[in-house]
């Protein structure tokens, strides 16, 4: 993923920077992907003032500015993840641990222009695998 500090990213979108924003970015960011009751329990054991409607709010508006991308894996609570780059989701079938594969965006969308005859907008692929350590076991 490319460098970036909470405080550049929210002042690149023109958002106000607040604590609350800047310790939600560095929480998604730290885990890479993350549900929102484990979000409320990281902002909360930081700043326990924090609402669990505050968190939510600025997780709406991170998301509604194309800062921050919910991302579904069946099976699992709805995640969430900095959306600073595009890459392809490999995710263990056993374990469920999820790993990011940097992917050219402009390879896939040239390859599935020519399928589609259109431009793609976006993406979002995840590739299901056994793990080293899960055949181990």
């Amino acid at each position: 993923m490319r460098k970036f500090t909470s405080r550049n990213l929210l002042k690149n979108n023109k958002l106000k920077v607040t604590p609350q924003r800047t310790l939600l970015l560095d929480i998604i960011s730290k885990y890479g992907h993350i549900d929102t009751d484990s979000i409320v329990t990281e902002i909360t054991s930081t700043l326990p003032s924090v609402s669990v409607a505050t968190v939510y709010k600025n997780l709406s508006t991170l998301i509604e500015n194309g800062i921050v991308k919910e991302v579904n894996f069946p099976g699992k609570k709805k995640m969430y993840e900095l959306n600073i780059n595009k890459h392809i989701h490999l995710v263990c079938s056993k374990c469920g641990n999820i790993r990011d594969i940097d992917m050219s965006e402009s390879l896939l969308k040239e390859k599935f222009r020519d399928i589609i005859d259109d431009e793609i907008d976006d993406f979002n692929i995840n590739f299901y695998y056994t793990c080293k350590s899960c055949k181990k076991s």
